[in-house]
């Protein structure tokens, strides 16, 4: 079985055996991805369902899993081996699309073939934009301080301006998503009173808008741009409103200069902060490599857009490599004297495109 958000399903002939293959349109926040991950396989196998791939959050892939073993369920108590395919298929794609919005692709059957595409992050709506709701913070606030939650401090110095957002926990992902870049307009057809016609701007995730779980614009599963005042008064117009229909997509962010790199913490706990990250700005997993190390050595997300490494690496010139969420890698080779200090920063030459 296949779900997927509106594209086109090709045919390629493979003949497989039954199964779940399903595909992303949001994220979800975890405090420990591998704790999750553990429990969902555990549901898995207690569900008798065999999950073979699925790039999806956790929460989606546990609905998924429970919904369907309640129709093989009801099936069976009907007197039925297995539930029609038709009908399985409808009542996942409405299961989904009532909870995390229109519009997805469902295939469920035996020794079928399908080639699926799929855009990860994305409810695909028209042309690829994505309805949302924004509202902005910090009028009191320097707008270049509001670095919060993926600690960036100062947005000039990390290189991107006071164009900042705060994300929904749907589209923070626990932090992966600092540094990401989004284009975003209000939706004058549905708010001609406040929404500037035809205005866009473009704002990089700086911090993270949480959820009250009381229903509040943040909470999950929906999408929310708490942005920085400047950019919230490019697309709307300045008055008593507090909250604007939006719609938004991503967009590559454009940066001057290299990938910078932050030093703080001790002997042996090193803070790595990358700022000014080009591509899709948002990185999935980063390395370290040391003038008397001879191998990559993997680095953990601390929190936000800080990643650490129990190494002593003093006096040592340091490498990185880093992977976006895109799948693009690049190496920085030497970009960190060997003379360097805690608190100080260092840009490379080498940005992503």
């Amino acid at each position: 079985m296949t779900m997927q958000k509106r594209r086109a399903l090709l045919p390629k002939p493979k003949k497989t055996e039954e199964k779940i293959n399903i595909r992303p349109s949001l994220s979800v926040q975890f405090k420990n991805e591998e704790e999750e991950e553990v429990k969902l396989a555990a549901l898995a196998i207690s569900f008798n369902i065999r999950l073979r791939s699925s790039d999806m959050p956790s929460a989606m892939q546990e609905r998924a899993l429970r919904h369907t073993r309640a129709l093989l369920d009801s099936a069976a108590s009907a007197g039925h081996r297995r539930p029609n395919p038709t009908l399985l298929a409808r009542s996942l794609k409405k299961e989904f699309d009532s909870v995390y919005g229109p519009a997805w692709h469902c295939v469920a059957g035996k020794s079928f073939g399908s080639f699926v595409t799929h855009s990860p992050g994305a409810n695909a709506q028209t042309r690829g934009w994505i309805n949302a709701h924004a509202t902005f913070y910090g009028a009191n606030q320097n707008p270049s301080t509001l670095g919060g939650a993926c600690g960036y401090g100062n947005s000039y110095q990390a290189g991107f301006g006071v164009h900042t957002t705060a994300l929904s926990g749907a589209l923070y992902r626990g932090g992966e998503a600092c540094g990401s870049c989004y284009q975003v307009m209000c939706n004058n057809r549905l708010d001609r009173r406040w929404c500037l016609r035809g205005a866009s701007v473009t704002v990089t995730t700086t911090n993270f808008c949480p959820s009250n779980n009381h229903g509040g614009w943040c909470d999950l599963p929906r999408h929310h741009f708490d942005m920085s005042m400047p950019a919230f008064f490019r697309i709307a117009r300045q008055g008593n409103e507090g909250i604007v229909p939006v719609l938004y997509r991503r967009v590559a962010c454009r940066r001057r200069g290299g990938v910078r790199f932050t030093l703080s913490g001790h002997p042996y706990f090193n803070m790595i902060m990358m700022t000014n990250v080009g591509g899709s700005g948002d990185i999935k997993r980063a390395w370290i490599r040391a003038s008397r190390t001879r191998s990559w050595i993997p680095m953990q997300r601390n929190w936000g857009a800080n990643w650490q490494s129990s190494l002593n690496l003093r006096g040592q010139t340091l490498s990185f490599r880093l992977t976006l969420v895109d799948g693009k890698t690049r190496e920085f080779l030497n970009v960190v004297p060997s003379s360097w200090n805690f608190g100080q920063t260092f840009a490379s030459r080498t940005q992503f495109s």
